[in-house]
C-alpha cells in the first residue's frame, strides 16, 4: 500500500474507536483511494446491520487550517464533485496523533462553504469521534435514501444494472482527459496572443505612441477582454473536468469493487490500469502550460488598470487550476500504485 507512516496511524485509530467504541465493522477498502479510505457498517449486539457509513481520513494538521473553535479542510472541486455523487453516506476524519484526538464531519451539501475558488468544510473542534457519535452517525446512515444501491455495492451483492451503469459513467475519464487537453489548448493560445500583444506594446514604443494614444487605448481594452474570457472558459473547463473525472473515478472503483470482490481476481484490475496511467502524463503537460502563460502574463505592463486586473484574475485561474490538477493527478497516482500493489 502506498502509506506514508502518518497516514496509517489515522486508519489504525478510527479503527480502533470503530471497532472498539462503537462496536462497529470498520473495513479498510482494498482497491478504492479517491476520497473514500473505510466503509463502516452498523451492528447491533454483534449483529452487522447491512446499513453503511463511508469514511475519509485525514492525519496530521498539515492537511488543515486551525483556528481556536474550527479545523478547517479545503477540498478540491474533484473531491467535492465525488463525494457529493457517492451513493453513500460519507464522513471527514481528521486526526492529530500529537494530540491522540480524532474528530469529524458529516460531508454533505450543506457542509460546503464556498471560498472565492475553493470549497471548505469546518469541523467543529468539540466533535470528537467517540462512543458518543454513535447515535449522530446512525441518525445519518438512516437518512440516506439509499439503501439498496450501497448494500448492492458495499456488501459483494452487485446488481446487472449497477455495473452497466457504471460501464456507461467510466467513459467520463476519456471525457475528463479531452477537457484536459482543451485546457492546455487554451493556455497554448493564451501564451501565443500574450506574446503578440507584448510585441505591440514595444511596436508602439518605437513608434512613440503614448498610453492616451486611441490605438494604444482600443488595444489594452480588447486584449483586457480577452484575457478576462480566457479566464472564464479556463474555470468551466477545469468545473467540467472536475465533474467527469469524479464521475468516471467513482464508475472505476465500482467495477474494480466488483472484480476483486466477486472473483477475487487483481489481474483484471491491473488491465484496467491502461484506461488511466495516461492521466498523469497529461496533467504535467498541461501544469508546464500553466507555467509557461503565467510567466507571459506578468510579462505584461501593469500600469495599465485594465490588463493588470484582468492579469491577477487570470493568474488566480491559473493557480486554481494548479491545485486542481495536481489534486487530480495525486488520487490517480494513488488509485494506479494501490492497483499495483494488490496481490
Amino acid at each position: 500500500m502506498r502509506y506514508n507512516n502518518i497516514e496509517r496511524l489515522g486508519v489504525i485509530e478510527t479503527d480502533r474507536i470503530i471497532t472498539k467504541q462503537l462496536g462497529w465493522i470498520f473495513r479498510e477498502l482494498p482497491v478504492a483511494d479517491v476520497g473514500i479510505d473505510a466503509i463502516i457498517e452498523e451492528s447491533e449486539n454483534g449483529n452487522p446491520t447491512g446499513k453503511f457509513i463511508a469514511a475519509q481520513i485525514k492525519t496530521g494538521k498539515g492537511n488543515f487550517y486551525i483556528s481556536d473553535k474550527t479545523i478547517i479542510y479545503y477540498a478540491s472541486r474533484v473531491h467535492y464533485h465525488y463525494w457529493l455523487n457517492l451513493n453513500i453516506p460519507i464522513v471527514l476524519i481528521a486526526h492529530f496523533p500529537e494530540e491522540e484526538e480524532t474528530y469529524w464531519e458529516y460531508i454533505q451539501e450543506s457542509s460546503f462553504r464556498k471560498t472565492k475558488k475553493k470549497w471548505k468544510i469546518e469541523i467543529p473542534k468539540n466533535k470528537i469521534l467517540n462512543e458518543k457519535s454513535k447515535q449522530k452517525l446512525s441518525e445519518i446512515i438512516y437518512g440516506s435514501q439509499n439503501y439498496e444501491k450501497i448494500s448492492r455495492t458495499y456488501d459483494g451483492k452487485f446488481s446487472a444494472e449497477l455495473l452497466y451503469e457504471s460501464v456507461e459513467d467510466i467513459h467520463c475519464i476519456s471525457d475528463a482527459t479531452k477537457a484536459i487537453l482543451k485546457i492546455a489548448e487554451i493556455m497554448t493560445d493564451l501564451t501565443s496572443g500574450n506574446d503578440q500583444i507584448n510585441s505591440k506594446f514595444r511596436d508602439y514604443a518605437e513608434q512613440g505612441l503614448s498610453d492616451k494614444d486611441a490605438q494604444v487605448k482600443a488595444t489594452i481594452k480588447t486584449f483586457g477582454r480577452t484575457l478576462n474570457i480566457s479566464a472564464s472558459r479556463l474555470e468551466s473547463e477545469i468545473d467540467l473536468f472536475s465533474e467527469l473525472f469524479s464521475t468516471g473515478l467513482i464508475a472505476y472503483e465500482t467495477i474494480l469493487l466488483m472484480q476483486y470482490d466477486i472473483f477475487n481476481n487483481s489481474n483484471d484490475a491491473k488491465e484496467a490500469l491502461k484506461s488511466i496511467e495516461i492521466i498523469p502524463e497529461n496533467i504535467d503537460y498541461v501544469i508546464s502550460n500553466i507555467s509557461e502563460m503565467v510567466i507571459t502574463v506578468n510579462k505584461l505592463p501593469d500600469k495599465y488598470i485594465t490588463l493588470k486586473e484582468a492579469k491577477k484574475q487570470l493568474i488566480e485561474v491559473g493557480n486554481l487550476l494548479v491545485f486542481e490538477l495536481k489534486s487530480a493527478k495525486d488520487i490517480t497516482e494513488n488509485l494506479i500504485q494501490k492497483i499495483r500493489d494488490m496481490k
